[in-house]
């Protein structure tokens, strides 16, 4: 093999559709990779592992400055200091042939005239960069191109050659305060978003910019916005953009007045009462009730008040009902223009993006309800929709599972496998091939649940989440990590034919809430898992704990989950500090023919498939920064 090969067979970043791709802070081509550090983008010649070498390392940085002051005891005096600092932090990439996109945030100090005094005074806005170099020479990229736009990274794809990339910036519309439109800045050009586009305006709001580019025609660049409901939950098929957000219901005092209050009301009260309605006159209707209720018996008061209270409550019921819906907004993609197609809503709440799949020109959805009621207390239950190209329902299954909630989901085809859990882990089997009549085929309860379903050749499930006991007060606490194999094959008779249990308590896994994190070789059934584990060897204090900061290597054959090796790039982690902020925690792992690559902010690891033995680490240049955590051993408690 010679340094200028590439490996023949080599993973790509996991994503939940086949054939769009999901930005990372890792990307590989088969012989390079490429990741974040640090703020700095590292370029490394990877293949052959034996010969892997840095080639080249891109700082971002902005040079920000703060000027303060501080006593100085020499002179008895304050005097004026100045830090200097990088608001810029790289967030996700992309490769595309020749071509490497980078996004990152900063600020980006702004003026404002306030509307009382007419006086400047200075804030800042977040901005999303995005930083396009030519690397087809990987030991000197050049920057080609680069845009901001207004707002927050979200999120990004790239389907064929072109990108598709969601800003945010959130609007608190209390009050009546200005609000800044969002803005492409180009070649230091503030250039406005021609169009934006606005629905139902509540008190919670965001602006999802969508920008939209060609990496074969840099020159066009597409942004449209659309002012939609906060927190929200991106999907993306071959041909649209889904955004979900949760349904805001503001509360319309008149409205509320309306409903509660004036059919309590004789005829001639309501006539008056409903031209001060008209108008919105509060003071009046104001008037009107206290010398309407005054001039009640004391026994038509009580009468009164027992039918305002269950107005109320009524009233309130279908405000929670509004509020337990999430809208779904589809945008069809046209090549890089992407345009509002249709909107729908169903109830309950979304988990994330797996919670939707698009599939024949219908969407299918998996929400969980949860609410509070006066009456029967914490309610939850799960449902499962089917939309139209019009986003308008045609199928559903609804309070499924009661008093449990969505754990993971993940659509196959026509089959939707769903994970509730309260006490125990019920995975369904639940069919879509008539898009009319969902229906539940088979169901499974075990200890546990899963928070991420991946498919596993033709009939295996594998998932991935939290063993569960029962406490001592009979109550259901949550253990280790814990990975299961499930055999799909008969869809009325799911069943889970092994499982690997980390026996301790404070385990963790980034797969759990990040599908990144996840590497199959289904070529060699092997399965990695970035994990941190607490080894819990000194109770009384966190700071001289051991913890675990690395990867194991699961085997998948033979229908049986062995854990055949652990990979770590640090021999040993004391302290609390290093469970959640350590630079040589494993985020990702990648291949490339019998090579495994686990990365951390500090170094990449290789090592030889099947064995697992090291054949070389890479020093990523990492400067560690010393953070002071407090001590809570016995001395800190008898101060």
């Amino acid at each position: 093999t010679t340094s200028d090969s590439s490996a023949r067979e080599y993973s790509s970043t996991n994503v939940q559709v086949k054939g769009i791709d999901e930005s990372d802070i890792v990307k590989n081509d088969g012989k390079y990779i490429y990741t974040i550090s640090q703020n700095r983008l590292m370029i490394i010649d990877a293949f052959p592992a034996e010969n892997a070498k840095i080639v080249s390392e891109i700082e971002i940085f902005d040079n920000k400055s703060s000027t303060y002051t501080q006593y100085d005891s020499a002179s008895k005096d304050y005097i004026m200091k100045t830090t200097y600092y990088n608001s810029f932090k790289l967030k996700d990439l992309f490769i595309f042939e020749d071509k490497l996109v980078i996004f990152a945030e900063n600020s980006k100090d702004i003026y404002k005239i306030s509307k009382y005094n007419f006086m400047p005074y200075q804030t800042y806005e977040t901005i999303t960069n995005i930083l396009i170099y030519d690397i087809n020479d990987k030991a000197n990229p050049k920057q080609i191109n680069n845009f901001s736009v207004s707002g927050s990274y979200f999120n990004a794809r790239l389907i064929e050659d072109n990108i598709y990339l969601i800003s945010k910036e959130y609007l608190n519309l209390y009050g009546g305060i200005d609000f800044p439109m969002p803005r492409i800045y180009l070649d230091n050009k503030v250039m406005p978003i021609n169009d934006i586009f606005y629905y139902d305006i509540s008190s919670s709001m965001e602006f999802n910019t969508i920008s939209s580019f060609s990496l074969n025609n840099l020159d066009d660049i597409k942004t449209s916005s659309f002012l939609l409901g906060y927190g929200t939950t991106l999907y993306v098929s071959n041909n649209n953009i889904y955004i979900a957000h949760e349904k805001t219901y503001e509360i319309d005092q008149f409205k509320q007045f309306e409903i509660v209050l004036f059919p309590l009301f004789d005829t001639q009260t309501q006539n008056t009462l409903k031209i001060h309605l008209d108008n919105k006159n509060i003071d009046e209707i104001t008037s009107i009730t206290e010398n309407y209720f005054n001039g009640l018996s004391e026994k038509e008061r009580t009468e009164f008040i027992e039918k305002m209270e269950k107005n109320s409550e009524d009233f309130y019921s279908s405000i929670e009902a509004e509020r337990r819906k999430t809208i779904i907004h589809k945008f069809e993609i046209n090549g890089l223009e992407v345009s509002l197609k249709a909107k729908g809503e169903i109830e309950g709440h979304l988990l994330n993006q797996f919670s939707l799949d698009e599939s024949n020109n219908y969407l299918r959805v998996a929400s969980s309800t949860m609410f509070w009621s006066r009456k029967d207390g914490s309610i939850s239950y799960n449902n499962v929709y089917v939309l139209d190209n019009e986003m308008k329902i045609v199928g559903k299954i609804e309070k499924l599972a009661e008093d449990e909630r969505i754990y993971s989901t993940r659509f196959i085809q026509d089959k939707l496998y769903m994970v509730t859990f309260k006490q125990v882990d019920p995975l369904f089997v639940i069919d879509l091939e008539d898009p009319k009549n969902p229906k539940v085929l088979g169901e499974l309860k075990i200890p546990g649940f899963s928070e991420y379903l991946h498919p596993f050749k033709e009939n295996y499930l594998i998932g991935i989440g939290k063993d569960t006991k029962e406490s001592e007060w009979g109550g259901i606490t949550t253990t280790g990590v814990k990975i299961s194999l499930f055999d799909i094959s008969e869809f009325n008779n799911p069943r889970e034919l092994d499982n690997f249990i980390i026996p301790e308590t404070y385990s963790y896994t980034e797969v759990s809430h990040n599908h990144k994190a996840f590497l199959l070789d289904e070529r060699n059934d092997i399965l990695v898992l970035p994990l941190r584990i607490d080894l819990n060897s000194n109770p009384n204090n966190y700071n001289e704990r051991d913890f675990f900061l690395g990867a194991y290597v699961f085997d998948l054959k033979e229908n049986k989950i062995n854990n055949i090796a652990k990979i770590s790039h640090l021999e040993k982690s004391l302290g609390y500090s290093y469970y959640w902020n350590s630079p040589h925690a494993i985020t990702r792992a990648l291949y490339m023919d019998d090579n495994l690559y686990t990365i951390s902010e500090s170094k990449i690891v290789a090592s030889k498939i099947p064995k697992f033995e090291k054949i070389t680490e890479i020093d990523l240049k990492y400067i560690e920064e010393d953070i002071i955590y407090p001590y809570y051993g016995e001395e800190s408690r008898n101060m």
